[in-house]
């Protein structure tokens, strides 16, 4: 497949129709106090005035593009008016707004607001950006523009206040806060919104040498890329696209088969979520042109193919701002269909690893109970690990050693008794608050568990190796999707979310339509399903496999793609 910027642009042009169709069906035209609002699509959530802002945008990014079937439409300049009376009402007297479910009197997400505000205002500011060179304004957008770009103007001017006074709760929001100060400041001249800016600044920017931001979030490293972005266009500073330029060459180690984005290590909320890469469009495409970068330029094709060819939910959402930067265009570089390469990376900053060949991949995460995940195609699993042993749960990696062919680890767990102390000093009447170093122990015992994941050519085995006092039991879970058909050697199953199975040898199979996995090896010592009272509950939306051992044992696991 190939693709250009005309094919991109009719693209996210129909898109942004779809999305501006929603608005003008159901955005409120009555006399309570949601007028000019539109509702959420799942109808059960209030309004929140950052999505009204981002409809916003595209609506006036359509009214003034002659390629749009709402060119010059008459109806638009009252509906946007009524969108900003309702964006105006939703202020708190600080000038920010509320995010309904968690942000109250909310700068973070004020800094948000900006980054619609002001493309609003630029496209309203020079409608004429996207007519043909010597094409005449029609007379409905003359008249109207203007006026509404006033209005967002006094909105901006609001909001900055609160965004300067304001405060921040997460890694992110620092660079979403410094950015709109800074562009406030570009914007008014007002010094005090870059003084406020220089402050977060200060701070150093928190992205890794692997190009990973703390939060490791698809979401967010996004949005911080966006910061970075901004603070450039408004600064001039490159060094803010440097950061860009990193993280968007370790995103692509974290395309899975399907197109979409690996996040079983986020810290934020879409941490094993399925995601595809549409906020990372226009970024790739923005450091493909401005920085002439070739790997960047073939990403940009990609994902805008991927996305043309599969129609996928959640469509970028850049065509606003594809509309006010003209020059961004896919380079020669980038007019093929192109596909992920295989890669083996150990991002040890990040503490994960990322490995694909052909259709397999997996994932190896530091301190996480799901500790491996494995995929092919868009079937995916991963793997967790506890044990019954004192007040141990999951096995988690700590240090993660490269071998030849692999990688190594181990997780070490230790225990004892407490004896009476000699000479107690009154009564223990808080056993847990009081001192117990002091006390003498005895029987101190040891497991270990070591794990190997070593690639086979299409697969891996996993190599299971437990020492210490015997009797330990662990617990091998893999969590699979539910409701495809799972077969075994004397047996067939269609498990329903929060089904479980123990295999006590040979293996199964799992398929979807287009793809599967062989998980051969199974073992069990005991018929225990869970071992240890300090793990995570079973899975109520995937389908456990279990299978379990009693140190000391030595097990091998494989799987394969089928």
């Amino acid at each position: 497949m190939t693709i250009n910027r005309m094919q991109l642009m009719d693209y996210l042009r129909e898109e942004a129709e779809s999305r501006l169709a929603f608005l003008m069906k159901y955005q409120f035209d009555d006399d309570s106090p949601l007028s000019g609002a539109v509702p959420e699509p799942d109808r059960l959530c209030p309004p929140f005035p950052r999505n009204l802002s981002t409809r916003l945008l595209d609506m006036i990014a359509l009214w003034i593009n002659p390629a749009s079937s709402y060119y010059a439409d008459p109806e638009i300049p009252q509906r946007a008016q009524r969108a900003l009376a309702y964006l105006k009402r939703e202020q708190r007297s600080s000038g920010n707004i509320d995010l309904w479910d968690c942000n109250f009197d909310s700068a973070p997400d004020s800094g948000f607001f900006i980054w619609d505000l002001l493309p609003l205002y630029r496209l309203l500011e020079k409608p004429q950006i996207a007519l043909p060179e010597g094409t005449e304004l029609p007379a409905v957008i003359k008249e109207h523009a203007g006026i509404i770009a006033a209005e967002v103007k006094s909105l901006i001017l609001s909001v900055l206040e609160g965004l300067k006074n304001g405060g921040f709760h997460t890694a992110n929001h620092r660079w979403v806060m410094g950015s709109s100060l800074a562009a406030g400041y570009k914007f008014t001249g007002n010094q005090a919104y870059m003084d406020r800016a220089m402050q977060y600044f200060a701070e150093g920017i928190d992205c890794s040498t692997d190009g990973e931001y703390s939060e490791r979030s698809a979401i967010y490293n996004a949005v911080n890329n966006q910061a970075m972005i901004l603070l450039y266009e408004e600064l001039g500073d490159k060094k803010y696209l440097e950061y860009v330029s990193k993280n968007l060459r370790m995103m692509i180690y974290y395309f899975e088969n399907d197109g979409s984005l690996f996040t079983g290590n986020s810290t934020r909320q879409d941490r094993g979520k399925k995601m595809y890469a549409g906020r990372y469009l226009y970024q790739y495409l923005y450091i493909a042109n401005v920085l002439h970068d070739e790997e960047a330029a073939r990403m940009a094709a990609y994902i805008a193919a991927d996305f043309i060819k599969y129609r996928r939910q959640g469509s970028p959402d850049c065509y606003p701002f594809l509309i006010l930067h003209p020059e961004l265009n896919l380079q020669k570089t980038a007019v093929t269909f192109f596909s992920i390469p295989d890669y083996n990376r150990y991002f040890k900053s990040s503490g994960i690893v990322r490995y694909k060949k052909g259709t397999f991949g997996f994932s190896l995460i530091h301190d996480n109970p799901a500790w491996l995940f494995f995929n092919t195609g868009a079937l995916s699993a991963y793997c967790r690990i506890s044990m019954g042993y004192f007040t141990y749960g999951h096995v988690k990696i700590d240090k993660l050693e490269t071998i030849k062919d692999g990688y190594r680890f181990g997780f070490h767990a230790s225990s004892w008794y407490f004896e009476p102390l000699d000479n107690p000093e009154g009564n223990l009447v808080n056993f847990r608050a009081e001192d117990h170093s002091i006390r003498n122990k005895q029987h101190p015992n040891y497991s270990d568990l070591t794990v190997t994941v070593r690639t086979n050519g299409n697969g891996i085995d996993l190599e299971f190796a437990a020492s210490g006092i015997n009797g330990v039991h662990y617990c091998f879970e893999y969590i699979l999707p539910p409701q495809l058909p799972v077969s075994g050697d004397h047996f067939a199953i269609y498990p329903k979310p929060g089904d479980y199975i123990l295999i006590k040898d040979g293996g199964i199979t799992i398929r979807d339509e287009f793809n599967g996995f062989k998980i051969n090896g199974g073992f069990a010592d005991t018929e225990l399903f869970a071992v240890s009272r300090n793990a995570e509950a079973r899975s109520t939306e995937g389908f456990t496999l279990y299978m379990n051992g009693t140190s000391p044992f030595t097990r091998t696991v494989s799987i394969n793609p089928i």
